[in-house]
């Protein structure tokens, strides 16, 4: 029986994040730890192509991530 096609339909992607030993760090580490992810999901190509088509949902997790593409 052939697939149809339905356009309320989508696939997503979630990427977890986790910061080993996040609670371990000062306060000033943790915020530069937090500041160096996000720089890093931030410069990707893939999050930049997600982020232009309005793709991208951001959840805070405290000390990671998760990405919704």
């Amino acid at each position: 029986m052939p697939v149809k096609s339905d356009p309320h339909l989508a696939i997503a992607h979630v990427l977890f994040i986790d910061v080993v030993s996040y609670s371990r760090q000062s306060t000033s580490a943790q915020a530069r730890t937090m500041e160096r992810l996000n720089d890093a999901v931030t410069a990707s190509k893939s999050y930049a192509e997600a982020h232009l088509a309005k793709a991208v949902h951001p959840i805070p997790t405290g000390d990671g991530m998760a990405l919704l593409f």
